[in-house]
């Protein structure tokens, strides 16, 4: 589970890229579930908030105008 201060982070970057949290954030625990699925769960709450975070950022860096594999993948490099 997601730290309500890494979702308050969150949504703050959002704001902050004039993007819809809740699509963001859909996305990024959509990610964070299958990690923990392929990997087993993370250690600490501070590596699920990290990674989590990882994932917003990567998501607000990579516009939607792009190819959404090269999207993907670039998402999938930060995990």
């Amino acid at each position: 589970m997601i730290s309500k201060a890494a979702m308050r982070q969150a949504e703050s970057l959002c704001r902050r890229k004039q993007q819809i949290f809740a699509r963001i954030v859909r996305k990024c625990m959509a990610y964070v579930r299958v990690s923990e699925s392929i990997l087993g769960p993370l250690a600490t709450q501070m590596d699920a908030d990290e990674l989590f975070l990882m994932l917003v950022r990567a998501e607000l860096d990579h516009p939607a105008e792009e190819d959404s594999a090269q999207h993907g993948h670039a998402a999938w490099n930060f995990a």
